[in-house]
Formats: structure tokens, C-alpha cells, sequence
């Protein structure tokens, strides 16, 4: 395949654009499938806890997920899931959220299916905050520029059902192919400059991110027994997420520098999934990581003789003008509210509005991946006293004697959506809103419902208490005595259905 670009009367403009912002038809192909993929992965995740976390029988009605936004995030938010917050619905809102994703995999009715999983996608993220990752914020804003972009030009439904055709081009750039890496490279370069304090210059960062219990895994936890090690990392990785993505946009040596800094990130998400749990994150940044697959690899299996070179889209039309203007609008936007998060008390001039209308648009995110690491590591304890007089961990379903917790704090609970509830609602202790006790109140009483509903009378629950114990992150994997919140309590008194 010819890689030099076509020259037309614009040049050298026209030259540089397309070698900085082209990306490969098959690397977007390969991209919706990943993204198709990620989200019924994420979906059949959410299933075992649809109930609890996603309908108003849960811990949070939707005028509680309402206030909960707007007391952390603004206004403008708004989701399908509100309509009607029954277990039926719900269902359906799942079950819909998964034939849209399957046939965005497979390419058919590719952009129309792209948008359908844009509004079910971030009305389920919506619905519930307290689940959820940078992964999910990550999945919302590349379903959102993909809306923009030829997902199904290849290896789709919708290309097998056009008549055969030789490709004009396997490389296309435009407004939209510019947003999309600008998006993907914005998430390290802003957070490695949030990184750029004391907590990651003294070296330490890395290990105390590794001290957190509750998502820390076995290699994780063997890690921290070398700090050394832990210090170069903790330094690495400020450089390369601050160094890499302008790497990813110098003219004449970017399809070299894609697959070099593509394989570097790919790496660190791998060391992130192997030591700690962080939900869909890793994956949906290995998955964002596919756009940037240069063409070379691509023609190891495919090549193919007379494709013209890379061509740059432009508005041929009123819809695509339209696009064009939208898109360029959005990511105007989305880098002057990466700008104001770098330090939001010195950016008055990014308004409430403004937050408000990324929140209405689904573009609002804040990517800082741990800029300052955690001081403590919480644990957590669902203690109750039964009606025959003893007492448990109601929970984990066990028996428990005074001061008795978990031997795994990461094991405690079950899935990756219980441990984002809790440390979603830590906060210090002068800083809990109405909201938060709320919320705590309420997912007592859910434990303590479901313990009833499983057990005889004779083991109902008299009184329980959601405790919270923090201990203080100290180097070489040590941990200061724990200090004990009570989040809430319960009894049959005052909680009787």
C-alpha cells in the first residue's frame, strides 16, 4: 500500500494533518468490536446485582441518584432509568443495552446502534454513580465520538451488504478521527500533569496505592514488599503518561511512535489488572489503546494492491457539515474542561453551566487515576445481634465475636461494584452530606432485608451497624491501628416494614 500522502493544492497542511490524525478502517473495526464487547461484559457483570443497585427497591431510588449528582456533580444529568424504576423495567432497559451492543459488534446498523448504546450505556451509568470506574466514564466518551466515525466501513453487516467494492482507502482522517485520539491521549497527559505533587514526587505514590486492601490483589500485596522498585515505578509512570501522549503526535514518525507507546500503555494496564481490582477499567483503556493500531500491522494479513492513500473526510454534506460543527464544538469543550480540572478552584471561569451542559451532552469526565493516592485503607463490617442472642457478620453471613473482621478485606466483597459503593460514600468525617447518610442508611437496611428474607425468625436481625475501620497506608506495607466509624445503624424499632 502506498503510504505517501496524496498532495493537493493545500499542501503541506493537508500532508501533516493526515500523517497526525488518520486512523486505519481496520483498527476502528477492530475497536467497535472490543467496544461492543466491553459493554456486554460489563452488562452481564451488573446482572447478579440488578436489583440492589440498579431499581428503587435498591439502595438508591432515583430522586436519591438525582441529589446525589447534584450535590458531587452538577446538574443537566438525566437517564432512562428514571422513567420507572421497577425490576421489570429495569429488565428491559438490560436486555435492550445488550441487543444494541451485539449488533454494534457486528456492524449492523452500525452508527444508529452506536447511538442507541450511547443513551442506554450512560443512562445506566446514571442511575447509579456509586458503581462506578474511570473504565465506565472512558466506555461513555468513545461511544460518544465513535458516533462520528466509519465504524462499520469493514468486517461489518453493514459492509457485506453493500455491493463488493475495493476499498478507496484504508486510512481515513478527519475532525472526528482528531477528537477521538486527542480524547484517548487527553486521559494520561491530564492526569499525569495531576500527578505532578508532592505525593508522586517523593516515590512513594505507587505503594501507597498497593496499601489500599480493598483492591489491591495477592501480587499487589507482594509488591509493596519492595519499595525501591515501587519508587521507580511511582516515577515512570508520571513521565511516560505526561511524555507519551505528545509522543503519539509527531509528524512523519507517528506510525512508529503509535505501536511503541500503544504497547507501553498496554503494558501498564496489564500490571493494573494483575495487581489491583479497578473494575472495567483496564480493559476499556486497552480497548480505547486499538484506535491507534498503525497501518503497518494491518498489512501483514491484508495486502491488497491499487488502494489509494490516506483520505481526509470533509463536509460534502449538510449532515456531515453539521457534524463537522458539532464535533469540533465537542472537542473544543472537552479540552477546556480537561484544562479547568487541572485545578478547579483556580477556574472560576469554567462555570456551574458549563459543567452542566458536559453533564447533559454525556461529555463530562475528569481523568486524575489515583493523583493523590489513598492515606488509609478502609475495611468494612455489617455487625448485627440476632434474635436467639448471637451476633454476625450479616454480610458475609458468618458468626463474629467482638473486634472480629474479615482475614481478606479484598475478599470481603464479592464483586468489584460493592467495593465502588463503599469507598464511593468514604469521606471524611466533617464532610458527609445529608445525602451520603442517606445512602448508608438505606444499604444497611437492604443487608439487613436480605439477611431476613434467607433466615428463620429465629435469626432475624434485633439491631445491626455498618461499620467502617480506617487504617493509616505506612511504608513497607504496615498499617497504623484501625479507627472506627459507625456509618449507620438499625433496628427493628426503627426500620419496621
Amino acid at each position: 500500500m502506498n503510504e505517501n500522502v496524496e498532495q493537493d493544492e493545500s499542501g503541506f497542511w493537508y500532508s501533516t494533518f493526515c500523517d497526525l490524525f488518520a486512523i486505519d478502517v481496520r483498527s476502528l473495526a477492530i475497536f467497535r468490536v472490543a467496544l461492543g464487547f466491553l459493554i456486554l461484559a460489563d452488562l452481564a457483570n451488573r446482572v447478579p446485582n440488578l436489583e440492589i443497585f440498579f431499581t428503587d427497591n435498591g439502595i438508591l431510588t432515583g430522586d436519591m441518584s438525582k441529589t446525589y449528582l447534584r450535590t458531587y456533580l452538577g446538574d443537566g444529568f438525566w437517564s432512562l432509568y428514571w422513567i420507572d424504576g421497577s425490576v421489570f423495567f429495569t429488565r428491559i432497559l438490560f436486555v435492550l443495552t445488550a441487543i444494541a451492543a451485539v449488533c454494534l459488534m457486528a456492524g449492523f446498523k452500525t452508527r444508529l446502534m452506536n447511538v442507541v448504546c450511547l443513551i442506554l450505556v450512560s443512562s445506566l451509568q446514571v442511575c447509579n454513580p456509586l458503581v462506578l470506574t474511570g473504565g465506565h466514564v472512558e466506555m461513555r466518551v468513545l461511544l460518544f465520538w465513535s458516533m462520528f466515525l466509519p465504524l462499520g466501513t469493514v468486517w461489518s453487516l453493514d459492509a457485506r451488504m453493500l455491493p463488493p467494492r475495493e476499498p478507496k482507502s484504508w486510512r481515513i482522517a478527519s475532525i472526528a478521527t482528531m477528537a477521538i485520539m486527542l480524547q484517548v491521549a487527553s486521559i494520561y497527559f491530564f492526569s499525569g500533569i495531576a500527578k505532578l505533587n508532592e505525593y508522586w514526587f517523593s516515590g512513594h505514590a505507587v505503594e501507597s496505592i498497593l496499601g489500599l486492601e480493598m483492591s489491591v490483589k495477592p501480587l499487589g500485596v507482594a509488591l509493596r514488599q519492595y519499595p525501591g522498585f515501587l519508587m521507580l515505578v511511582s516515577y515512570a509512570t508520571v513521565l511516560f503518561e505526561v511524555v507519551g501522549p505528545i509522543l503519539l503526535f509527531i509528524p512523519k514518525y507517528n506510525q512508529f511512535n503509535r505501536g511503541m507507546v500503544m504497547a507501553v500503555f498496554w503494558l501498564m494496564h496489564i500490571a493494573i489488572w494483575l495487581t489491583m481490582s479497578i473494575g472495567i477499567f483496564s480493559l476499556m483503556a486497552m480497548a480505547g489503546w486499538l484506535i491507534f493500531v498503525p497501518s503497518q500491522f494491518w498489512e501483514v494479513f491484508d495486502r491488497l494492491e491499487n488502494v489509494s492513500p490516506t483520505k481526509i473526510e470533509w463536509a460534502r454534506t449538510p449532515r456531515q457539515l453539521f457534524g463537522n460543527i458539532f464535533c469540533t464544538l465537542a472537542l473544543g469543550y472537552m479540552l477546556a474542561l480537561n484544562i479547568a480540572n487541572i485545578d478547579k478552584q483556580k477556574s472560576g471561569w469554567f462555570t456551574p453551566s458549563l459543567r452542566a451542559l458536559g453533564n447533559a451532552t454525556l461529555t463530562i469526565q475528569e481523568f486524575k487515576l489515583f493523583a493523590r493516592p489513598p492515606a488509609d485503607s478502609p475495611s468494612f463490617e455489617y455487625e448485627a445481634e440476632l434474635v436467639d442472642g448471637s451476633r454476625a457478620d450479616i454480610f458475609r453471613d458468618s458468626e463474629i465475636g467482638p473486634g472480629d473482621k474479615s482475614d481478606s478485606v479484598y475478599r470481603y466483597f464479592p464483586t468489584q461494584h460493592w467495593r465502588r459503593v463503599h469507598l464511593n460514600l468514604l469521606r471524611p468525617p466533617n464532610l458527609v452530606a445529608e445525602i451520603d447518610r442517606q445512602i448508608r442508611d438505606r444499604l444497611l437496611d437492604r443487608i439487613v432485608n436480605k439477611w431476613n428474607q434467607t433466615h428463620d425468625p429465629a435469626h432475624h436481625v434485633l439491631w445491626a451497624k455498618l461499620n467502617c475501620y480506617r487504617r493509616a497506608i505506612e511504608p513497607q506495607g504496615k498499617y497504623g491501628p484501625p479507627i472506627k466509624e459507625v456509618w449507620a445503624e438499625w433496628s427493628q424499632e426503627t426500620f419496621a416494614d
